[in-house]
């Protein structure tokens, strides 16, 4: 697993690539910064935990802003049984997505200058966000594509943290 790791990349050139398998797998305490229009973390494989987790497509020092082409977290593969806990992406276009997603948790999610918090481009099935904070943003959800209309479901609990009205593409 990653434990306690800062990665400081450079614009257009991705963070970190994780694969993991089963509960001896794991991402904790994890910093990636300054991939610019690249992706921050990608992530694949099935049943480990992603906690502590901070993404920003500009470094320290760098002026805030959204930064087009950049996605924080992104689901590479089907990914089945992850679970997420206090994780945040800041300065990016998409915060997180995923094409086939099965039971996946996500907790305490923070996004800000982050466009398209949450961009689902296939299937989603039992994938549920829990006390997610939006900030300057006035999408939550893009669901560019359902596979199977009966069995998809995502569920989202959290606030517009800037009082705006929070979109949800279909």
């Amino acid at each position: 697993g990653i434990h306690q790791v800062h990665v400081q990349s450079i614009p257009g050139i991705s963070g970190v690539c994780f694969r993991g398998s089963q509960q001896s797998a794991r991402v904790d305490n994890l910093v990636v910064r300054g991939f610019g229009p690249a992706t921050g973390l990608s992530l694949g494989g099935d049943t480990y935990t992603v906690r502590d987790l901070f993404v920003d497509a500009t470094k320290g020092g760098d002026q805030s802003a959204t930064i087009v082409g950049a996605t924080g977290i992104k689901f590479d593969e089907r990914v089945y049984s992850l679970g997420l806990n206090n994780i945040t992406t800041h300065n990016c276009e998409t915060g997180l997505e995923w094409a086939d997603a099965h039971q996946v948790r996500v907790t305490n999610f923070e996004t800000e200058l982050t466009s398209k918090p949450i961009v689902s481009t296939y299937n989603a099935i039992g994938v549920s966000f829990r006390n997610c904070s939006f900030r300057h943003t006035e999408e939550i959800i893009d669901i560019q594509r359902i596979r199977w209309p009966h069995d998809y479901g995502v569920e989202i609990s959290g606030m517009m943290s800037d009082h705006g009205v929070g979109r949800v593409r279909v």
